[in-house]
Formats: structure tokens, C-alpha cells, sequence
């Protein structure tokens, strides 16, 4: 019989292998004492659309979040999401070969009825308390498109997001969630088919 902590690590990897590959073996949970999860070595799965191929990995996800209490209205009080080492590879190809690699892979998507029991709710308002208390920050993290002719390449230091709470909305009644991203160290440049190398100019910004 598997522990609770195997049971918990497949759970995990059965809820993500629509999109990545994760090792069970490659994730660390310790939700008695400090309320944490941590991914080790997750791939993205190829995804082709359109005549492009995304591929990418991640050296390591560490989630970990603090319970409300005192009365708190949210039973989620802060939320934490650091990624570190974050690579994506954006494959721009001409439509018949992307066609080829397409009809090459079968994807069979199997569409499922709602869930109706009451844990459905409970799920969505842990998602969503999640986001509305979210820190995320991503460390060393790229992006490359390919063209075939040239490459594109985004890097940097740090990417950080972070939510501010709800503001009123000045369009109707409803709150909106405001969130404040930032980059550290953030470069682009281009390198040609003949492998030269053309910087597009190193920046420090916040949106």
C-alpha cells in the first residue's frame, strides 16, 4: 500500500501530465510542518499549433502557502510560487512540415462531465484564493523563438508578480484584482543564421 505522501506525489503528477512530465520521485512534500511542495526537473510536453512547436523545462517549483486564522475571511492568507531555472523554446516551422509533425502524434482529448459533488466549489475557491494571494517569482528564466532563419532570445534575472488586493472598478460594480509585475536584469537579442550576435539592449523596468 502506498504511503500518503506516494498517494499525494500521484495525484500531483496525474493533475499535471496533461501539459508536463514529473517524476514523483522528483517532488518533496512536507504539509505538516511548513505547508510546501517542491517540483524537481518538470518538462513542458511539446505542444504543436499553427505551425509552431513549444518545448521548455524547469529546474524547480517551489509552492508553499500560509492558512488564514484570527477571524481571517480567507482561509488562504498568502501564497508563494518560486520557479527557478525557466526555459522555453518557441519553433516557428513552414506549414507542411508543421502538418507532418502534427498528424505524426495522435492527441486524443477525452472530455469528462463536470464535477457535481460539493468538493467541486471548495476546489474553485482554493484556486482562486491562491491567485488573489499570489507571490510568484521566477529565477533565471528564457525564452527562444526560432524562425529557421534567426533566433530570438529573451532572458532574465527575475521576473516578479505580485497581487495588491481588490480595487474598486470604475466600468461597473465589481472589484478588480490589481497586480504588480517586474523584471530584473531583463536582455533580448538576435543571432543570425550566420551566428552573429546582435544585442537588442539589456533593460530594468516595472509594468
Amino acid at each position: 500500500m502506498k504511503s500518503p505522501k506516494a498517494l499525494l506525489a500521484s495525484y500531483l503528477v496525474s493533475s499535471l501530465e496533461t501539459f508536463f512530465i514529473v517524476d514523483p520521485d522528483a517532488i518533496e512534500l512536507n504539509l505538516l510542518s511548513n505547508n510546501k511542495i517542491v517540483l524537481h526537473h518538470v518538462q513542458l510536453k511539446p505542444q504543436r499549433s499553427c505551425g509552431q512547436i513549444l518545448q521548455g523545462e524547469v529546474d524547480k517549483i517551489d509552492f508553499s502557502w500560509i492558512w488564514g486564522g484570527d477571524g481571517a475571511t480567507s482561509f488562504i492568507r498568502e501564497t508563494k510560487l518560486t520557479i527557478h531555472g525557466a526555459c522555453f523554446r518557441l519553433v516557428i516551422v513552414p506549414e507542411e512540415k508543421a502538418e507532418t509533425a502534427v498528424s505524426k502524434t495522435k492527441v486524443t482529448v477525452a472530455l469528462s462531465e463536470p464535477n457535481k459533488t460539493p468538493d467541486n466549489g471548495y476546489i474553485q475557491q482554493c484556486i482562486q484564493q491562491i491567485i488573489d494571494h499570489l507571490a510568484l517569482n521566477i529565477i533565471d528564466f528564457s525564452i527562444t523563438i526560432e524562425t529557421g532563419l534567426e533566433k530570438l532570445i529573451f532572458e532574465a534575472k527575475s521576473l516578479k508578480l505580485v497581487s495588491l488586493g481588490y480595487s474598486p472598478n470604475e466600468f461597473s460594480e465589481a472589484t478588480t484584482l490589481s497586480q504588480r509585475i517586474s523584471f530584473e536584469s531583463f536582455c533580448a537579442y538576435l543571432i543570425e543564421l550566420s551566428g552573429k550576435k546582435v544585442m537588442l539592449g539589456p533593460h530594468r523596468f516595472m509594468l
